[in-house]
């Protein structure tokens, strides 16, 4: 019962610190280090296994930097996303998604990667929330 909760209040700091430092002006190595590091907490992690999640978490946090910035350019020109485009940029992130579990699979244990696994579910869920909650401010 302890290690639940225990587990349960690590998760909760870690999304805490994640939203702290994704605002604050730290560069994608100091993130990546900071991901890696909750993640050898919460799922145990090996010294080798860290390095290596580190490295998967870099090559993430640049991609998403990058298209972010294309995102921004893109919306200060004035171009909108066509059909086709959204359809492309869903593909992209999609096959990206597909690539990231199958890193993790090959790096974590069966144990850890279904560990891993339910946090994503649990920090996609609470982003939907989020994202909904914004939706009806606005509205």
């Amino acid at each position: 019962m302890k290690t639940v909760i225990s587990f349960i209040l690590l998760c909760f700091l870690g999304l805490q610190v994640q939203a702290q430092a994704q605002k604050s002006d730290l560069s994608p190595e100091q993130l990546a280090r900071i991901q890696s590091k909750k993640m050898t907490l919460a799922l145990d992690l090996s010294e080798a296994q860290r390095l290596q999640v580190e490295k998967i978490q870099l090559n993430e946090i640049i991609f998403r930097q990058k298209m972010k910035q294309q995102r921004k350019a893109s919306k200060d020109n004035g171009n909108t996303l066509n059909k086709q485009r959204r359809v492309d940029a869903m593909e992209l992130m999609l096959d990206r998604k597909i690539a990231l579990q199958n890193q993790m699979r090959s790096t974590l244990s069966e144990d850890q990667f279904q560990k891993w696994k339910k946090l994503q579910k649990r920090r996609h869920g609470k982003m939907k929330k989020k994202i909904r909650k914004k939706r009806k401010k606005h509205s």
